[in-house]
């Protein structure tokens, strides 16, 4: 998953759930979307766009 959609979607994804999904349900919600993804670059783009998990 390249960068940048990997952050619009990780962004939309924590928006629509009213911003309290974190690292393992989001890498969980992007591979069902059929993105190759792991637990570390979850964190990073999380981190990177200062986003939180509840």
């Amino acid at each position: 998953m390249c960068q940048v959609i990997g952050t619009a979607r990780t962004h939309t994804i924590h928006r629509d759930s009213t911003e309290t999904y974190g690292v393992p349900r989001l890498t969980v919600d992007l591979g069902e979307a059929g993105h190759v993804v792991d637990l570390n670059r979850i964190a990073r783009v999380m981190r990177g766009i200062g986003l939180a998990g509840l």
